[in-house]
């Protein structure tokens, strides 16, 4: 038994869920690149968190603020020797 394709408005719609469905796995590759990226770049802050305390860089905190010259700078650090964590989203 043959099928009858001579309705276009069926396959101009299959047509298009192709593409959507080769768009939608385009997006969840770039996705899962990122997500990917975006932990090694966590992996990275939190080696560098490390070394931070390591080096007890609490104590030189009001000689590091002071080079500031009034500018707007962010440290990581409270006077605790706290490392503070940045707001980060995970990947879900």
């Amino acid at each position: 038994m043959a099928i009858d394709l001579s309705d276009w408005g069926i396959i101009a719609d299959i047509t298009q869920y192709r593409e959507y469905e080769d768009q939608v796995r385009e997006l969840n590759a770039s996705i899962c690149a990122m997500c990917t990226e975006a932990e090694a770049l966590n992996t990275l802050q939190e080696a560098c968190r490390n070394c931070l305390v390591a080096a007890n860089v609490s104590r030189h905190l009001a000689q590091l603020e002071g080079a500031c010259q009034g500018r707007d700078c962010h440290f990581p650090i409270i006077r605790d020797a706290t490392i503070q964590p940045s707001n980060h989203q995970g990947c879900g």
